[in-house]
């Protein structure tokens, strides 16, 4: 990265800065064209910091520019509008930033409407707030993108949203990046025939360094540096007063099964 922050020449400096192919790891490297047609979806499950917000935005990256996806329609799933706004698409490892300014100039972005168009493909990406499921009634995708399942309010709600809309052309596709929290849902999804899981620790982004993941070894609890950082579904703690199973079979969804006090 030094030498290449040396360059003078600022487009050459930028293009290869954001060519994906020059720094991508091999765990990084899927692509739709290598997904089997037998799978659904994809559920990237993977450690803090390991570079799921990158992967996703470089898939979409080649997705949307792909001539032979002209005309398609991406819907991206945050927690809230916020998480849409200022992680997939603003964010450090967002859309944005992984494109060349040459690039950039082919969207028109509209953020009051978290719509984005990739002009000269008519590819039409729709930023979709998790926070209010209803929303999703309505609309149809070719592929759907969610960030962070495990954070969200209603999660059911929106995966069962996700396969109602996803509904066009010959290969409708869901592609869920979390952090494995032991949620009913999150195991669904990676116990599903149909799901090609990718799994990753932290450790794998190698610009992280030994002291920082010393600290996190030091100042986490076991289950949660297993979960955080090694990226694994954790079954329930033993004698646990409250199982996760238990907590999501009594879950009220709406405030009318709340009952009267």
């Amino acid at each position: 990265v030094k030498v290449i922050n040396m360059i003078e020449d600022d487009e050459v400096r930028e293009a290869l800065l954001k060519n994906w192919a020059l720094w991508r790891r091999e765990g990084q490297k899927l692509t739709l064209k290598d997904i089997d047609r037998k799978y659904d979806q994809v559920l990237l499950l993977c450690g803090r910091s390991w570079g799921k917000t990158r992967w996703v935005a470089e898939f979409l990256r080649e997705y949307c520019t792909n001539p032979l996806h002209r005309g398609h329609r991406v819907g991206i799933i945050g927690k809230n509008r916020e998480d849409v706004q200022k992680v997939i698409f603003e964010g450090d490892s967002g859309i944005f930033n992984c494109m060349t300014r040459e690039e950039r100039e082919d969207l028109h972005y509209d953020k009051s409407k978290l719509d984005i168009v990739f002009k000269s493909n008519n590819v039409m990406l729709f930023g979709i707030p998790a926070d209010k499921p209803e929303k999703m009634r309505g609309p149809q995708y070719h592929l759907i993108v969610s960030d962070e399942l495990c954070k969200y309010q209603y999660p059911q709600e929106v995966l069962e949203q996700i396969d109602m809309s996803l509904r066009l052309g010959d290969r409708p596709l869901a592609v869920f990046a979390t952090t494995p929290k032991p949620t009913k849902e999150i195991r669904t999804l990676h116990d599903d025939e149909r799901t090609l899981v990718i799994s990753g620790p932290s450790y794998d982004n190698k610009f992280l360094t030994k002291r920082y993941f010393a600290k996190l070894e030091r100042k986490l609890t076991r289950r949660m540096y297993q979960q955080e950082v090694l990226a694994r579904i954790l079954d329930e703690l033993e004698g646990a007063l409250f199982r996760e199973k238990d907590i999501d079979n009594n879950r009220v969804i709406t405030r009318a099964q709340i009952p009267q006090l």
